[in-house]
């Protein structure tokens, strides 16, 4: 009887080991990755207003006139449809 506790109790001082071991292997790769992640942090807060917003604010300047005029298309289309049918010789 006390061969099989000695036997389960080895086995579950080898599970607690590999965990950790897995432990360490996930802190390890998380602390790899930290400076890319931070690196990547500090691009994105320069990028954004830099670049991004100045060009979402184009954008949507250029696009200000199709917003505004756009619900008046089919309005035009069907005027321009009556123009021709009553402008036919």
């Amino acid at each position: 009887m006390d061969f099989i506790i000695g036997i389960m109790v080895f086995i579950l001082l080898g599970l607690v080991v590999l965990k950790l071991l897995a432990l360490f292997l996930h802190v390890g790769v998380a602390m790899l990755a930290l400076p890319f992640k931070l690196l990547g942090l500090v691009l994105a807060l320069i990028l954004t207003p830099l670049i991004l917003v100045p060009l979402g604010l184009f954008a949507g300047l250029v696009a200000l006139p199709f917003a505004l005029f756009g619900p008046t298309i089919p309005i035009i289309l069907i005027a321009l449809g009556i123009w021709a049918i009553l402008k036919r010789p």
